[in-house]
């Protein structure tokens, strides 16, 4: 069926040779200008072009104009008037021109992608028919991103048939993320181990044959890259992640971008031995190409090798953190994520062995929010303030926008330099203008509450500030683990201690699985055995030994709040009294919240939290949520029912915290041999 716009045009009637020549001659002039990189003439040649041709009736003309147009608007990021041009495209493309639809279906979705339209890319994909094997991963990929894990599930198996070995090796290392910690055959699915070792035939079997064209040696590529960065994550398999990534990098020829090499080159050097030279002329390159990505990477690697002094290591750290902190865009792999995430807990290990406490705390809450910041994009949000909502709406599209336009800013390091030179301009005042208004957005909604703003823009809380905040008898434990030792920053309004006990990852993750095995999944857990129980022994030697002495009378201490990632329920460690039976004990994500707190101005109502949604501060802490009930156990909300009454009671004496009344439900439930106590613990101010 004709568009209206078609008809329309084709209602005009009338043609000559010399506005055919004229459309003819404006295509030409922009494929010439596209050729030398003089972006602006290309578009407004194409984009002519595509006008005179569309009122000229030359619908097949008229396409190819405006797919130019398009291509050239999302090199310069122009993305939404880019899917524009790509619309019109489709309207003058026959049905029967399956290959230029899906062309067209394709760079609509990159390009949805870019502009953080996760859901719009999604609902496009699976319009799709047929599906390709590619489209499989892509689909499987962005439902593992959602924590939809069945539909990934599916997709990954079904790209998991594919003949081709880089399809194959994608589909495992999906499933492989998707099921890692899965023991063989759990629930009817895998382990990640049986997509690992898969992954690990494919690659050898590529390996065994040297490329025979150029196109083959690209397969061999990108197979050995995605291949490389899954088996990195997994300790077990980093000795075959850093064989196959030398082995990938023996493909890239003297012609093979330099970028790409020196990325490469620092991603394997992350597995094995860090050079500092090496490290150091990647550094440079990438700033000479404004490569901001390898910059934080390259400069953090820096750090975290020995050979240098603690300050020289400390300052390049510093620098990797606040490189990466002005990146918008997610890391494209998780390996990359994870040598960040190690190296900027090596810089808090560097402070603290300096005595520059101070820095060590701020700088755990500045990684907290590397994760943070993310929410407001990742989260389907809505404000109570329908005004304000509307202009949160508007900062999230912005924000996402921004995104996507500096990794396309990036990723201009790839190309060769001229084509490099004539696209930053326009990125960068795309980037500057969408800066500008999303700046605006957030002075609005800072206006009617700082919390708002505050979603998009997390801030770590001070030390000076947050010793200003704590009331008298109350602690904060600042707990991570980096490097077989488990660190415990503990502040008070007065003074900051640090404490630090020897446990590898492997025993800590055993010792958490088998505790929540053991006592969290049992329907009748039993105190004396908890006591006796070998892991929160050790858990209770490496995390509550330490802090002993500081629940001695001269501190006087009343409430301890533990900020933390690692899942420790510090509340059941303990010799002959659990520390809920000694303190009133509390969980926070991030100090932030006690700073967020101040402006919730909402009545209390009983709120509930699932462990697992503790790795950020959730929405609701912003706007409605001070405390909240978390849950070390999953509950249906029959089962939460008869406990309800319990804890509402607290919430009708203003003067008495949640975290005060679940210590004295504890107490009371442990005098009469009750155990259901173990599931619970405030969460929040």
């Amino acid at each position: 069926m004709m568009s209206f716009l078609m008809l329309f045009c084709a209602a005009c009637g009338g043609t000559s040779e010399k506005q055919l020549a004229e459309a003819d001659k404006r295509f030409a002039e922009g494929v010439a200008a596209k050729t030398i990189f003089d972006y602006t003439l290309a578009l407004n040649a194409f984009t002519d072009a595509a006008r005179r041709d569309t009122l000229l009736g030359r619908w097949s003309n008229a396409q190819k104009g405006f797919l130019e147009s398009a291509d050239i608007e999302a090199r310069l990021g122009l993305l939404r008037e880019a899917l524009v041009h790509l619309s019109f495209a489709r309207q003058f493309t026959p049905a029967d021109a399956v290959q230029d639809l899906r062309f067209i279906s394709t760079e609509s979705i990159r390009l949805h992608l870019l502009l953080g339209e996760k859901n719009e890319a999604v609902a496009r994909l699976r319009s799709l028919s047929p599906l390709t094997e590619s489209n499989h991963i892509q689909l499987a990929t962005l439902y593992a991103a959602q924590d939809s894990v069945d539909l990934a599930e599916r997709f990954f198996l079904l790209a998991r048939n594919s003949p081709k070995p880089l399809i194959q090796v994608q589909a495992n290392a999906g499933l492989a993320r998707l099921f890692d910690g899965y023991p063989t055959g759990s629930k009817g699915r895998d382990s990640s181990e049986f997509f690992l070792r898969r992954i690990i035939e494919i690659q050898k079997s590529e390996m065994a044959a040297p490329p025979t064209s150029d196109a083959e040696r690209t397969v061999k590529y990108q197979i050995g890259v995605a291949a490389s960065e899954v088996l990195a994550a997994f300790d077990l398999h980093r000795k075959d992640a850093s064989w196959f990534m030398n082995k990938t990098l023996g493909l890239l020829t003297k012609e093979s971008n330099e970028t790409q090499r020196a990325m490469l080159s620092a991603e394997a050097q992350s597995l094995v031995t860090l050079r500092a030279e090496s490290l150091a002329r990647s550094f440079d390159l990438f700033s000479r190409n404004e490569f901001i990505l390898g910059m934080a990477y390259t400069a953090t690697l820096q750090g975290v090798s020995p050979d240098a002094l603690a300050s020289e290591r400390i300052e390049k750290l510093q620098q990797g953190l606040e490189l990466y902190e002005s990146i918008l865009y997610e890391p494209p792999s998780e390996k990359l994520a994870a040598d960040f995430k190690n190296g900027f807990y090596k810089l808090i290990d560097l402070l603290i062995e300096q005595a520059r406490y101070l820095e060590a705390y701020e700088t755990s809450e500045r990684i907290k929010m590397l994760d943070q910041r993310r929410v407001p994009i990742e989260r389907e949000i809505t404000l109570s303030d329908s005004e304000a909502n509307k202009t949160f709406q508007e900062a999230k599209r912005l924000r996402a926008e921004m995104a996507g336009l500096q990794l396309l800013q990036d990723s201009l390091a790839f190309l060769p330099r001229a084509d490099r030179e004539a696209r930053q301009p326009f990125i960068a005042r795309s980037l500057g203008e969408k800066q500008g208004r999303l700046y605006e957005q957030l002075e609005s909604l800072k206006a009617r509450n700082p919390n708002y703003a505050a979603l998009f823009q997390p801030k770590a809380m001070t030390l000076q500030s947050l010793q200003e905040t704590l009331p008298e008898g109350t602690a904060v434990a600042e707990v991570f683990h980096a490097d077989s030792l488990a660190t415990t920053i503990f502040i008070t309004k007065t003074s900051v201690d640090v404490m630090r006990s020897a446990i590898t990852k492997v025993e800590l993750e055993k010792s958490l699985a088998q505790l929540r095995r053991n006592f969290f999944t049992n329907d009748r857990p039993n105190a004396a055995a908890l006591k006796q129980d070998a892991a929160q022994r050790r858990l209770t030697e490496v995390f509550y030994q330490p802090l002993e002495p500081k629940l001695a009378a001269p501190l006087r201490l009343q409430k301890i709040i533990f900020v933390s990632s690692l899942g420790v329920p510090f509340h059941i460690l303990g010799g002959e009294s659990f520390l809920i039976e000694q303190i009133d004990v509390s969980y926070l994500t991030s100090t932030m919240q006690l700073e967020l707190s101040k402006n919730v101005t909402r009545p209390r109502t009983l709120d509930f939290t699932g462990l697992s949604e503790t790795r950020v501060v959730e929405p609701k802490f912003f706007e409605t949520v001070k405390e909240s009930v978390l849950l070390f156990s999953d509950f249906t909300a029959d089962e939460l029912t008869e406990y309800r009454i319990a804890f509402e009671l607290a919430l009708k004496d203003p003067g008495v915290s949640l975290s005060k009344s679940l210590k004295f439900y504890a107490k009371q439930q442990a005098a009469k041999g009750e155990t259901d106590w173990i599931y619970f613990c405030g969460y929040g101010n």
